[in-house]
């Protein structure tokens, strides 16, 4: 599935799952998600070094870490994307040749884009008087140490906050329940929601190019550490 569908997008969202346990150098991956605009794949990877089979193991080497992973034509979209694949070369035995090229963290970004919507003022920008209200609701909150998370950043930009009630469940039960696979899904498909929102957002500020335009916010933004 992943070899055929893949290709005929170049932008791709990518999370994972795992136990939740104490030391993340301890962590391993038991699904991860691709999300595309019209499809989320949930590939199990529990026991992969021990129980998949080699020609699992083949296709998940040669079809997605090497055709797409380390290929910068294809945008991977993540939030602590680069910690994911840390755990994810972890739990595949593949530290020291999973090659991430091409993407777009917007867990680095996150905060400072809150701090520079807030700065901004409704009457200039009004197609995006909504995310601009909302920013300056998280900022004068007083769950202000939170300002950093997914959940804030899908408020800021649609108004609503995911529900993160599965994430401390039991990932490497089988099988999923429907919540998790729902969870899972929602989880890594905002990502290219957000991602599209974003780039909206900044063509206001007359870029094209999300990155470029993430750059600029963080290089025009301080926010406070917490």
């Amino acid at each position: 599935m992943l070899y055929v569908h893949l290709p005929h997008e170049n932008i791709m969202a990518i999370d994972a799952e795992w136990l939740p346990i104490f030391s993340y150098r301890r962590h391993k991956i038991s699904i991860i998600q691709i999300a595309l605009r019209k499809i989320c794949f949930i590939i199990d990877l529990v026991d992969f070094t021990t129980k998949k089979s080699d020609e699992f193991r083949r296709l998940w080497l040669q079809e997605f870490c090497g055709k797409y992973l380390s290929n910068a034509e294809y945008m991977k979209i993540g939030y602590g994307i680069t910690q994911d694949l840390d755990i994810l070369g972890y739990s595949t035995g593949q530290m020291t040749n999973l090659n991430l090229n091409g993407n777009c963290d917007l867990a680095r970004s996150s905060r400072h884009l809150v701090q520079f919507l807030s700065d901004q003022s409704v009457r200039h920008y009004n197609k995006i008087a909504a995310q601009i209200k909302r920013s300056k609701t998280v900022l004068e909150s007083s769950s202000r140490s939170n300002n950093g998370g997914l959940s804030m950043l899908t408020y800021v930009m649609f108004g609503y906050s995911l529900d993160k009630l599965e994430r401390q469940s039991d990932w490497n039960r089988r099988p999923l329940r429907h919540s998790q696979l729902l969870y899972a899904s929602l989880d890594a498909y905002c990502l290219i929601d957000i991602y599209d929102k974003i780039h909206f957002i900044g063509q206001q500020f007359h870029f094209e190019n999300v990155k470029e335009f993430l750059q600029y916010v963080m290089a025009n933004t301080i926010v406070e550490n917490n």
